[in-house]
């Protein structure tokens, strides 16, 4: 039986999985949506118990945010920036245009000549700028309407082309006085989450109904669980929650239902 090993002569709990390198890949070696959780002890004596919690890992992308704070025309000088990268070595340079006479070549232009004197004001036609420079390489959001400071932007794209982490990079800016950014920031590749469900938080995920697996014969624990929802997962991982009993030691592989 095709299988991946998940326990190998284990004799004490482990932490829950935080890097998305943790655990056994599942999806390169065997991508099914249903498989059998095996657990059996190798080594052990006395009241041998064992308590486990499988996790998959679900690689999906999300966006980064960033803020963007404005100042008034006023307080502007013309020809300040604000450089906002979709992902690394992919950025465009935005100009702050107080006299609507053009920018520097390359630069997207924000002519706030004809805009409201106030912070709302610069972020609406900026909001404008960002939204008017958008191609099928550079996607960058707005939140919202746009007409207001500070301004929400984010990294964009297909919901199947999400930049993830390759987005989280730093905004920057001339703006001055008031001006300020933040981000990008917060977006992930994917995340780590209990397979199952349960109606207390720390119970999902637990192999054998939440509850621990005793021994099924003289100082020896065999247990066969069918798991599924696996498909979307690209590596998953076993933590043992407890574990009872004298020098106890378990193995465990998840293995395909039907090979």
């Amino acid at each position: 039986m095709a299988s991946v090993l998940l326990l190998n002569n284990a004799t004490a709990t482990n932490s829950a999985p935080s890097a998305a390198t943790d655990g056994a890949s599942w999806q390169t070696a065997l991508r099914c949506d249903e498989a059998y959780c095996l657990i059996r002890s190798r080594a052990g004596s006395g009241t041998m118990t064992g308590t486990f919690k499988l996790w998959g890992y679900f690689p999906v992308k999300s966006r980064a945010f960033g803020t963007i704070t404005c100042d008034s025309r006023t307080a502007l000088t013309d020809g300040q920036l604000v450089t906002i990268s979709y992902g690394t070595g992919n950025s465009k340079v935005f100009e702050i245009d107080k006299a609507g006479n053009g920018v520097t070549a390359g630069n997207v232009q924000v002519d706030i000549s004809a805009a409201a004197d106030t912070a709302d004001g610069t972020a609406t036609v900026l909001a404008a700028a960002i939204r008017g420079a958008n191609t099928p390489t550079w996607r960058v959001g707005v939140v919202g309407a746009g007409t207001s400071s500070p301004l929400t932007i984010y990294t964009d794209g297909p919901p199947t082309n999400l930049l993830g982490t390759a987005g989280n990079v730093t905004i920057t800016e001339t703006l001055g006085g008031a001006g300020a950014v933040t981000g990008f920031t917060g977006a992930i590749d994917g995340f780590w989450a209990p397979l199952g469900t349960n109606a207390t938080a720390a119970s999902k995920g637990l192999i054998n109904v939440a509850s621990a697996i005793g021994e099924t014969g003289t100082d020896s624990i065999a247990h066969a669980e069918i798991i599924t929802g696996l498909q979307g997962c690209s590596r998953v991982y076993l933590e043992i929650t407890a574990i009872g009993g004298t020098a106890t030691a378990f193995d465990a592989w998840l293995a395909p239902r039907g090979e």
